[in-house]
């Protein structure tokens, strides 16, 4: 099984790329297309690859712990600059909140 998720990564990672190239790159609108399309089929076959092994309360606790550290991002980053609709008291609040979902969402990640 271990073959089947490296080679899951890699495929994953090479989509990634791909895209990343693809829109810093000039090209024609067929291989624009061309190579999207390839790059989506990369992506979507690596992340079946690395996840077909993994049984779903695993996957769902990863998710729960990436919602949680962007959550964590957003209040602890974003949410203090609005002042012009809250009060100064509620950035701190937000970011204590952000720091304990980020914490939060490392650790489900992590573990």
């Amino acid at each position: 099984m271990a073959g089947l998720e490296l080679l899951g990564i890699s495929l994953f990672i090479v989509g990634i790329l791909m895209v990343y190239f693809l829109f810093r790159l000039p090209l024609s609108n067929e291989g624009f297309y061309i190579g999207f399309a390839l790059a989506i089929l990369m992506l979507s076959t690596g992340t079946y690859l690395i996840y077909v092994s993994m049984p779903w309360y695993l996957i769902i606790r990863k998710l729960i712990g990436l919602l949680l550290v962007y959550l964590g991002y957003w209040f602890t980053f974003v949410f203090p600059d609005s002042l012009e609709i809250q009060h100064e008291g509620q950035s701190i609040v937000g970011i204590i909140i952000g720091v304990l979902s980020f914490v939060w969402g490392i650790y489900l990640l992590v573990f």
